[in-house]
């Protein structure tokens, strides 16, 4: 359990946030860690080591951001327990922002959306989207597959670059927004 203390105290420096009071296990990054004291408690070690997995890579993501930007660190401060349905969307954008600075991408973060890119003098644009099904119904996956064939023009006036398998939407469909 030295890798369970070691990931609270870089959350909670990184978060500008305690793990300490009932009420600070009641945000979605309090349940996750909440959630590997359970694992482990219950025996269930292989549950347990991959949510610290998770919780470890989002710790790498952070500091990550916190070198490159204060003031974007900030910003997904501020962003992160907002609600669980926002947990796993926050989640994909420190991911993607963590993957732009390792490739040495020079971007911005905004609200939307969520990433800017000067490149060979053009704009690009990046927005994330994700969609998390507990339960997922075959009418989701419907819904899930409508929206990977929507029409690449958004409400941003820009056009949707999309990477498909063979044409098809896949589980590994990346989406972003480039100018029109």
């Amino acid at each position: 359990m030295l890798r369970y203390t070691a990931i609270v105290l870089k959350l909670s420096e990184l978060l500008d946030k305690t793990f300490v009071r009932k009420e600070d296990f009641e945000t979605p990054t309090g349940r996750a860690l909440e959630e590997v004291i359970q694992y482990h408690n219950s025996g269930k070690y292989e549950e347990r080591d991959y949510e610290l997995a998770r919780l470890e890579m989002l710790v790498k993501h952070l500091e990550e951001i916190k070198q490159y930007d204060e003031n974007m660190l900030n910003s997904f401060r501020r962003k992160i327990n907002r609600d669980d349905a926002n947990y796993y969307g926050f989640r994909f954008e420190v991911a993607i922002a963590a993957s732009l600075i390792r490739k040495k991408v020079i971007f911005g973060k905004s609200e939307s959306p969520d990433f800017k890119i000067q490149y060979g003098g053009q704009e690009i644009f990046i927005e994330c989207t994700s969609r998390h099904l507990s339960k997922p119904s075959v009418r989701d996956l419907k819904i899930a597959f409508e929206i990977c064939e929507e029409n690449p023009l958004d409400r941003y006036g820009k056009i949707y670059i999309r990477t498909k398998n063979e044409g098809k939407p896949s589980s590994r469909t990346t989406t972003g927004i480039g100018s029109a």
